[in-house]
């Protein structure tokens, strides 16, 4: 919509005016107050003028991160398109040639200047590497990867690889190019021109190259936009919200693991409906499942995850070469779980307009500025009537080179949704030294199961605090035991089998016997202090046998736990001492305020306490970290 007004009127709307109002009259209003085409022939004219320009906040964080690891392979795009052996290899090479000559930003190096500043420089006049022409007799995916994948050199070399396999079958075009001068829509636009090239049809101009494009990102960080976009996130990350955990079923070593995937598919037809039916977006739709799934598996009304938008809203860039997509975190807090479904979504799509809408603070500052570190990545990308690469009539499909040895995340999560025509079609990428293959699935049954309940329910009636992540199942049936309350069930052990090893700790082996002894004495101890049944208990203690007694021994007198970590910083533990309003610490100092664990040792009775507790009572206390915000405790 936005490119119609730009080709009729020449004027380029603000996004969010079309994301918020886009009324007749606001669209009038907007459009009369625009200055057509403001600074934008300034700056073309300037790039003409040039030969160093400057890296994007985006390319400077994919450039220092690639040099941590020189000779890796990272941040490259390798891509396979198989012809028919109808298309001529020679001839394809002269489209590539004829495509990257039209588009000569790809030809761009990264370089260092005198003064030590990074730079992009103008490399139009350079020849482009030899592009082989390898005539086999086949050519696998596999073999493609051992000979072609390689890691690029950022300090010297083009940042782009182009190979031609001819068999007696196909022919075969591999390209590969760093992420840094390239992204995914710029991919599609390449491939696109390199048909048109080979056909004699006309070439996408680029309004926008990737060199004019660098001094505008410069330029806008000057801007009251860029300003602006700066305090809305740091208004919404004022809020103390964590990054949003799909919390590891498996306790492996990450670094240790494997990167592995696993996809599934969902009929997209009742989905379609729903979103004609309600003027829903897709994309609000869906983006709406994945965070009710994830605030009902994490226990959380709120969600910090990452998700990337495309960087063309406006039309000047839509045939832009270069690194255009932008990171962006979503923040949502959803704390009324009695609104309904219709409600849900319509605040989750608020939410992301806003977020595209202040996109030009880059998310490079927005981490540094709040030490983020996102661990669940999203990305949305709808593939809809597209017609496909054509050349002599025939329609082909580009694919992305994958190697599971090679594939990386710095996510915990990676979950790309890619929107077919008829379906919808789920990949997520873990590392299974945290998550088992098992454990993604029931995560990706759990988003479809609240897809299904968006679709079969009323929308503007149905709560979200109403929506499950299975089917209901009929409840087990629990046998009562006389004796339900935990340390007593432990002395019944005791009593049973006293010699039996019941704690193996790092300063001691005890019996049943033993460690009941043991707990007994602290539990005497506290009793003829004064320790009331009822009270709450802190327990700052290393985590040997002496920690393990006092749980049994707190229990014992009637009173709960609260177990604290000793590498709590010193706030952390006194806001947990406020909040949990505890009478009583057990440590190993001695201060006003605590109990010396090794005093309460020394009592002499070691007989079970006779304290009255029921299965009312509170026995425990716990809490979060809180590495980003206040500890939260759960009863």
């Amino acid at each position: 919509f936005n490119s119609l007004i730009y080709a009729q009127m020449g004027v380029n709307l603000d996004i969010s005016v079309l994301f918020n109002d886009p009324t007749i009259r606001k669209l009038a209003s907007e459009i009369d107050g625009s200055e057509k085409d403001s600074n934008l022939e300034e700056f073309i004219k300037l790039a003409d003028e040039l030969e160093y320009f400057p890296l994007t906040d985006n390319q400077m964080g994919v450039y220092y991160e690639c040099m941590q690891s020189p000779g890796e392979i990272k941040y490259t795009m390798p891509t396979i398109l198989r012809f028919g052996s109808d298309v001529d290899a020679e001839k394809l090479k002269e489209a590539v040639i004829k495509t990257v000559e039209a588009h000569p930003y790809i030809k761009t190096r990264i370089i260092t200047t005198d003064d030590g500043s990074l730079k992009q420089q103008r490399n139009d006049e350079a020849e482009i590497d030899e592009i082989e022409i390898i005539k086999v007799n086949s050519i696998s995916d596999e073999e493609i990867r051992k000979n072609d994948v390689k890691a690029f050199d950022l300090t010297e070399g083009q940042l782009f690889r182009f190979k031609i396999y001819e068999t007696d079958d196909e022919t075969v075009l591999f390209t590969d190019f760093h992420h840094i001068i390239t992204d995914g829509v710029s991919q599609i636009n390449i491939f696109t021109d390199i048909a048109n090239a080979y056909e004699n049809r006309e070439l996408s101009e680029e309004i926008v190259d990737g060199y004019v494009y660098s001094l505008i990102e410069s330029d806008a960080s000057n801007s009251e936009k860029y300003s602006a976009a700066k305090e809305f996130f740091d208004e919404k990350l004022s809020q103390e919200i964590e990054s949003t955990v799909l919390t590891p079923n498996l306790n492996g070593n990450p670094d240790e693991g494997t990167i592995k995937t696993v996809k599934d598919v969902l009929d997209s037809a009742e989905i379609k409906e729903l979103c004609n039916k309600y003027s829903l977006s897709q994309n609000a739709l869906i983006l709406s499942a994945l965070t009710l799934t994830l605030n009902k598996y994490t226990f959380s009304d709120k969600t910090l995850i990452t998700t990337i938008f495309n960087g063309r809203s406006n039309p000047y860039y839509y045939d832009t070469q270069g690194f255009l997509v932008k990171t962006l975190p979503l923040i949502f807090n959803n704390e009324n779980r009695q609104e309904t479904i219709k409600e849900f979504i319509n605040n989750i799509d608020e939410v992301w307009k806003d977020t595209i809408s202040h996109s030009e603070y880059p998310y490079t500052n927005i981490a540094k500025d709040y030490q983020l570190k996102p661990e669940f990545f999203f990305t949305y990308q709808e593939f809809l009537d597209a017609d496909g690469i054509i050349i002599n009539g025939k329609s082909y499909e580009d694919y992305e080179l994958v190697d599971e040895d090679l594939v990386a995340t710095a996510y915990k999560i990676n979950f790309d949704l890619n929107a077919f025509e008829d379906s919808l079609e789920f990949e997520i990428l873990y590392n299974d030294q945290l998550y088992s293959e098992d454990y993604i699935k029931t995560f990706i049954n759990s988003m479809k199961f609240v897809l299904e309940q968006f679709v079969s329910n009323n929308i503007e009636k149905q709560r979200i605090c109403d929506i499950e992540l299975e089917s209901p199942k009929e409840l087990p049936v629990f046998t009562p035991v006389e004796t339900p309350i935990i340390h007593k069930r432990f002395e019944m052990q005791v009593e049973a089998n006293p010699d039996n090893i019941a704690l193996v700790a790092e300063d001691a082996t005890l019996t049943a016997d033993e460690l009941n002894q043991k707990a007994n004495k602290i539990a005497n101890a506290l009793i003829k202090k004064g320790v009331k049944p009822k009270s709450n208990v802190l327990i700052m203690l290393h985590r040997n046998s002496d920690f393990i007694a006092s749980i049994l021994g707190i229990l014992k007198a009637g009173c709960a736990y609260i177990p604290i970590d000793l590498e709590y910083p010193q706030d952390r533990i006194d806001y947990i001492y406020e909040n949990s309003q505890a009478d009583y610490i057990i440590s190993e100092e001695d201060n006003h305020n605590s109990l010396n664990v090794k005093e309460l040792l020394e009592e002499t009775n070691t007989s079970n306490p006779d304290v009255i507790i029921t299965p009312d009572d509170l026995a425990y206390m716990i809490y979060t970290s809180g590495s980003t915000g206040n500890p939260k405790g759960v009863m």
